[in-house]
């Protein structure tokens, strides 16, 4: 199995002194070639629950392991090395640096070795192509229409070949064309390079698109049988 949560526990201090929990027990399995769809309340901990499976915050119960290793112990330059190469992530915001190109843009996960080498270009051009973005690659992001700046968003995500794709809510600021063009290219790429993705979102639209559907709700995770 490519992504485990197993009885996965998170809580914060209030402003008042007390605790609140976040996440109860929360158990997920997720493997190669499967798309998941978390729906929920604002509040309830879908974001809180991604970024612990993407090792941006660390769970205080359970165990969350990445094809195999676990997150559990390990130091913030190995938590990096495996957000920069087994992980991609899609935010509701597209995060694009305006001073750089649509290229420069994809290409920046690519610069912690040094200048990305040419296979890695290569790829970036194909994935430009393959979400219709060739002919914007000298583009800034300023002369791109939002669901263009995500598809941008999306191929940077993917250009480190990762293994694991974690969206949050990556169409909650496009309107519906745009964001039925963002879960098309969602679901081909979990297809084509066999991926496993996760989605959390507020859209009901969005998660119908996706093989499974959970609803996260006072920090519990339940598997949704009806479609959406």
């Amino acid at each position: 199995m490519l992504i485990e949560a197993e009885n996965v526990g998170k809580q914060y201090s209030t402003p008042e002194g007390g605790v609140q929990q976040v996440l109860r027990g929360v158990c997920l399995s997720v493997d190669t070639g499967q798309s998941v769809a978390i729906v929920g309340p604002s509040g309830s901990g879908k974001s809180t629950l991604l970024n612990c499976i993407g090792a941006l915050d660390r769970p205080d119960e359970g165990v969350i392991r990445i094809d195999g290793q676990s997150l559990e112990g390990l130091g913030e330059t190995e938590l990096a090395a495996i957000r920069n190469r087994q992980i991609g992530f899609v935010f509701q915001l597209h995060h694009l640096l305006p001073q750089c190109t649509v290229l420069e843009n994809v290409l920046i996960p690519t610069l912690a070795g040094g200048l990305p080498p040419t296979d890695v270009i290569h790829r970036a051009h194909e994935l430009l192509q393959f979400v219709g973005l060739a002919d914007y690659e000298n583009h800034r992001p300023g002369q791109l229409s939002g669901g263009q700046r995500q598809r941008v968003a999306v191929v940077r995500a993917l250009i480190n070949n990762p293994k694991v794709l974690l969206a949050d809510e990556p169409t909650g600021s496009l309107d519906a064309a745009s964001a039925d063009q963002i879960a098309k290219l969602l679901n081909e790429f979990v297809r084509e390079d066999n991926l496993a993705l996760i989605v959390v979102t507020h859209s009901f639209r969005l998660a119908g698109q996706m093989q499974r559907r959970y609803q996260l709700n006072d920090g519990i995770l339940t598997e949704l049988t009806d479609r959406l």
